[in-house]
């Protein structure tokens, strides 16, 4: 091989060496500079997950500045805690007894005041409500008897806060266990909803 065709071969491969590493420093750049892509199933695991600890603690256990229902009202195991449609009261039923077959009082805390007021129940009303629903205005409460635990004939009933004053909407003159009833004898009425305008709408 002439000197000539030697000296042309060195310099081919070293170019093509030259090639090689400048492509290899490339993917490395690269690869530093690209955070590895997170995979779909770990992102909504880990969106799944914030949403889980923003709601276990914030929206059904603080009111405000992170603070227990039960601590801000001074009260054991306010069931039913509900917020007012405002924001100025929080109302819950406070009794002793099985959380989910208790009798008790209807409690409103007012925020502004920090004051409460217990109401004891109407005397045709049997069990534990089902519910309570807020009216927009925050001067009414709606709620009715439990008719999937406690198996009670259910009638929608209005609570006044001003005038601390319970009227049954929906009377049929049926009260009681509705077990054994013949069908077509009462209508079971629950789960209260308010529209904006004021009115009612409920299940049955």
């Amino acid at each position: 091989m002439s000197q000539n065709n030697w000296i042309s071969n060195i310099a081919g491969r070293r170019r093509f060496l030259t090639f090689i590493l400048m492509a290899i420093v490339v993917l490395v750049l690269a690869a530093c500079a690209t955070p590895p892509a997170t995979p779909p199933a770990a992102e909504e695991a880990a969106a799944a997950s914030a949403a889980v600890q923003e709601y276990m603690g914030t929206l059904p256990l603080n009111i405000t500045s992170e603070q227990r229902i039960a601590d801000v009202v001074d009260a054991n195991q306010p069931a039913l805690a509900t917020l007012s449609s405002t924001g100025a009261h929080v109302a819950w039923v406070q009794s002793d007894g099985a959380l989910w077959n208790r009798e008790g009082q209807l409690c409103i805390y007012t925020f502004d005041t920090g004051t409460t007021v217990c109401v004891d129940g109407p005397e045709t009303y049997e069990g534990y409500p089902y519910d309570l629903a807020w009216s927009p205005d925050d001067t009414m409460i709606a709620f009715s008897e439990n008719p999937i635990q406690l198996a009670y004939e259910s009638d929608i009933w209005v609570y006044d806060v001003a005038a601390q004053t319970f009227t049954d909407l929906t009377d049929d003159g049926v009260t009681g266990g509705y077990t054994g009833l013949e069908a077509g004898t009462y209508a079971l009425d629950y789960f209260p909803m308010w529209t904006a305008d004021g009115r009612i709408n409920f299940w049955r």
